[in-house]
Order: structure tokens, then sequence, then C-alpha cells
């Protein structure tokens, strides 16, 4: 029951999308400059095992 109740609460949080939004969101170009950022953390990571 305590699952069931964590799920409950996050769940109420979450709003639907409208179509209006999800068509910006669709039309926004990837962004690149994040993947730099990822091999960055990418490397960090496994230097420390």
């Amino acid at each position: 029951m305590k699952r069931a109740k964590k799920f409950k609460d996050y769940f109420e949080d979450i709003k639907p999308v409208t179509d209006e939004e999800l068509e910006e969101l669709l039309n926004e170009p990837p962004r690149r400059r994040n993947r730099g950022n990822f091999k960055k953390a990418k490397k960090e990571f496994y230097r420390d095992f």
C-alpha cells in the first residue's frame, strides 16, 4: 500500500501536455552542446573505477 501512495503522489503533479506545447517541443531543434557534457561525465565516471 505504501508504494501505491507514493505512486499516486508522484502522478498528481503531472499535467497532460496540450497539442500546442507538443508542437513547440517537436519543432525545437535538438541541442548538440550537451553531447560534450555527456562525454566529460562519462570520462569522470570511469576515472573513479
